[in-house]
């Protein structure tokens, strides 16, 4: 973000894993990043430049990301604040950095609009949704909106030579139990427009396994809303990764499911799917495999080439409500290049 060509992180802080109302919030700026090898052990620790706080003194931030909205040249950055009941919006942190002044020595300057003052935004993005060359912001909010929101980068009608930010809605579930859980904006079925892949499967509310928990593909056709693809029913769907598994050219989905401990193992949660891919045969059609039954806590995953071997694995990430030891918190799926899981 500082133009310097040195990588460097966002860091996004909860302040509190549990939903509460408190300005714990923060998001951290590491800039500099020195021995950086991914993919590789270290051999030497890395080294960063400093540490800066973004933003402070605000709710829950779940999730950070960035893109150059306003056409200048630097990164501006979109900043998700979950929040719980009165704390919570969407900012975005323009990048006003002077780019005379030395990256190395002098922090960015970053001014703050808050676009949107509603809790339980969970994830952003920035993309260009109706291809006119400008980045727009996606934001999906859960709690009782249970909606997906792009906010459209448009010309401003009384000063041509800037922009305002207009809001559409892309999908509404019309129940405030959806329970949204995550989205990703991506071109999934390749024809040269964004889509987004939708998951809901918060069972943290409830405490329910719910079967309309699944996976969704909001198909872009060039009007709002987009157009709605029930790809599969997953009870805890909590991430939907969009990643070529096969090589075959087209874009399959890395799905995980979250459900808490509690439930698990009970009557009905039985052999929970925990893992599954969903194959893109032909256009839009997709095929469900499992790869991974029981322990359903993936909280996180990730697509990697962990083995270098030229295809995609995966890698979750477990949370549990109670410490253990003896169970896994780390796991790799690795890529066979079979279809039999």
């Amino acid at each position: 973000m500082n133009g310097n060509q040195i990588p460097e992180l966002l860091i996004t802080d909860l302040g509190s894993f549990l939903p509460a109302d408190h300005q714990l919030g923060e998001l951290l700026w590491i800039a500099d990043v020195t021995g950086w090898n991914p993919g590789r052990s270290q051999d030497h620790p890395l080294q960063f430049a400093r540490t800066e706080s973004l933003l402070r003194n605000v709710g829950r931030v779940a999730d950070v990301q960035t893109g150059d909205l306003d056409g200048d040249g630097d990164l501006d950055v979109v900043v998700a604040e979950f929040g719980w009941h009165s704390t919570g919006g969407i900012h975005i942190l323009w990048n006003d950095t002077n780019p005379s002044t030395s990256p190395t020595t002098t922090g960015g300057s970053f001014r703050n609009q808050l676009l949107d003052r509603r809790p339980g935004t969970i994830h952003v993005a920035c993309a260009d949704i109706n291809g006119d060359g400008r980045l727009d912001i996606v934001a999906i909010l859960s709690q009782e909106h249970e909606t997906i929101i792009a906010w459209l980068n448009e010309p401003d009608p009384d000063a041509p030579q800037r922009f305002q930010l207009v809001p559409h809605t892309l999908y509404a579930a019309g129940d405030p139990a959806a329970d949204s859980s995550g989205m990703v904006v991506v071109d999934l079925d390749q024809d040269g427009d964004s889509d987004v892949v939708y998951t809901n499967g918060d069972a943290f509310d409830s405490f329910i396994m719910k079967p309309s928990h699944g996976v969704w593909w909001f198909e872009n056709r060039g009007k709002f809303p987009f157009t709605v693809h029930r790809l599969t029913g997953l009870p805890g769907a909590h991430r939907a990764l969009p990643v070529d598994l096969d090589q075959d050219g087209d874009l399959d989905l890395a799905v995980c499911a979250f459900v808490p401990e509690r439930l698990q193992g009970l009557s009905g949660a039985d052999h929970q799917q925990a893992v599954i891919w969903l194959e893109q045969r032909d256009h839009g059609e997709f095929v469900r495999h499992l790869i991974a039954q029981d322990d359903a806590s993936h909280a996180a995953m990730t697509t990697y080439d962990i083995d270098g071997d030229g295809d995609y694995d995966l890698v979750t990430g477990a949370f549990r409500e109670e410490a253990s030891g003896s169970r896994k918190a780390l796991t790799v799926y690795r890529n066979s290049g079979s279809r039999s899981r």
